[in-house]
């Protein structure tokens, strides 16, 4: 794999190839898949609504490993954050990468479908070190270009529990970057971002997961406060025995 740019995200190249990306889409053919909303969230979606795409999850280690094995050489191994980083923080100013998430969420476009702007958030583990910061998207079939929208934030001044997180705000484009299989997208959980509308019959099927942080600082940030969470859910903790639905055999 390698890193072809690095701004507004990083987009590394060739991280499965075309017999791994279609090894992958061969096995997900018998999922399960389950309609959501345009702001990507199942528990939004009501019959006769527009849908946003269709989406099945995944847990996998094996593929975590893999994934992780791919990435690595290509991400900040260390992060050294402040309180207007684009990320969950959590307080503390230095992060160690260490993994990707074993949790894999499989995102199927549909015809009309969109994901309105929103930003991503962290998971924590619940053992006051590992906690998730930035978002991976991974190519793995297009039949019809595919692209990501990051939109210009303009509450990127503030500190991060000042900024408004609701999903769907109104927000200028930055730049529309293109998918392509077998290539990632990777970037921090809190910059805005949409899935721009497809109007497209055919395939597209992209892998969303995560990379796992360790802390490594002792001490939080001086004057550090939790974000403003009113529009969405307390910081999420895994909970692997929830995403046992699709079983996806090692490459």
């Amino acid at each position: 794999p390698k890193i072809v740019r690095a701004e507004p995200c990083l987009v590394v190249d060739d991280v499965l190839d075309a017999r791994e990306c279609a090894k992958l889409y061969e096995q997900l053919k018998r999922a399960r898949k389950v309609p959501v909303g345009v702001d990507g969230k199942r528990d939004h979606y009501v019959d006769g609504a527009p849908i946003g795409s269709l989406r099945a999850s995944a847990w996998s280690e094996a593929w975590a490993e893999l994934l992780w094995s791919r990435l690595s050489r290509s991400l900040p191994r260390v992060r050294v954050v402040d309180e207007n980083t684009a990320t969950d923080v959590f307080g503390h100013p230095v992060w160690r990468a260490v993994g990707i998430s074993p949790l894999l969420r499989f995102i199927w476009s549909v015809r009309g479908g969109e994901l309105v702007s929103h930003v991503d958030e962290g998971y924590e583990y619940g053992d006051d070190t590992h906690r998730t910061l930035m978002s991976v998207l991974l190519a793995i079939h297009l039949d019809a270009p595919a692209f990501t929208d990051f939109m210009i934030d303009t509450q990127r001044a503030l500190p991060l529990h000042e900024r408004d997180f609701h999903d769907g705000v109104e927000r200028a484009l930055l730049e529309r970057v293109a998918h392509r299989s077998g290539s990632a997208l990777v970037f921090d959980h809190r910059v805005p971002h949409a899935g721009a509308r497809y109007d497209d019959d055919g395939v597209r099927l992209l892998l969303r997961t995560d990379v796992i942080f360790a802390r490594c600082s002792a001490r939080p940030l001086s004057s550090a406060r939790m974000p403003a969470r009113s529009a969405a859910q307390p910081v999420a903790r895994l909970r692997p025995r929830r995403h046992r639905r699709l079983e996806i055999d090692a490459l």
